[in-house]
């Protein structure tokens, strides 16, 4: 995906793409420019939040990346665990017992630079997971083999939780940091006529 000529960075220059699922959408206005806000700090990848895969969808991935790791001499990780590596296993240290309970960053809302996912080592992770053919065979999702890519090869510098944005799919809902004295709020929208209603960010005294 990351090659593809739309997406893929040209003549040296950062590309950046914001991804969203078909259903989500913002529920209040954008504070600022998310891919200037990006480009600023030099990061690579922006997300909103963690949820936990479900674990019919997940089976064996967690024995199949510590393959990976270890092959790589990845593992266990030396020092102090990246943070991302750190939420998703939930714990503090290298030395403690690392294990995997489902905790994965939702690629539903995230913002990704082009060059770094498109080289390696991500590439080369991504293609051993492609190789195990897990995808097809037990419905791994993009999701997890993101949350590891990023975990274990890109620097914690380069990775951020946007609280700032404003966010919502389905039963997920966030202001953002931006929007104090705000919260999410269903308001009723005809032109969503399985759902009838969106969220929207609605100050504390307007609340209905």
């Amino acid at each position: 995906m990351f090659h593809h000529p739309a997406i893929a960075s040209a003549e040296g220059r950062p590309h950046y793409v914001w991804w969203h699922d078909y259903d989500s959408y913002l529920p209040a206005d954008l504070p600022q420019d998310p891919f200037a806000y990006m480009h600023e700090r030099s990061l690579v990848f922006g997300y909103t939040h963690w949820g936990t895969d479900a674990r019919a969808a997940s089976q064996g991935f967690w024995e199949y990346m510590q393959l990976y790791v270890a092959e790589h001499g990845l593992w266990p990780p030396r020092g102090t665990p990246s943070r991302v590596l750190v939420e998703m296993l939930n714990v503090s240290s290298a030395s403690e017992a690392l294990m995997w309970d489902g905790q994965v960053i939702m690629n539903d809302c995230e913002i990704l630079r082009t060059d770094w996912f498109a080289a390696a080592p991500y590439q080369q992770w991504v293609q051993f997971v492609e190789d195990s053919k897990k995808m097809w065979t037990h419905r791994w999702g993009d999701h997890i083999v993101r949350t590891v890519g990023v975990a274990i090869h890109l620097e914690d510098t380069r990775v951020e939780q946007m609280h700032l944005l404003p966010y919502a799919h389905q039963d997920v809902c966030l202001c953002g940091s931006s929007s104090e004295g705000h919260s999410c709020e269903r308001v009723d929208d005809p032109s969503r006529p399985l759902k009838g209603w969106r969220w929207q960010c609605v100050a504390e005294g307007k609340k209905k």
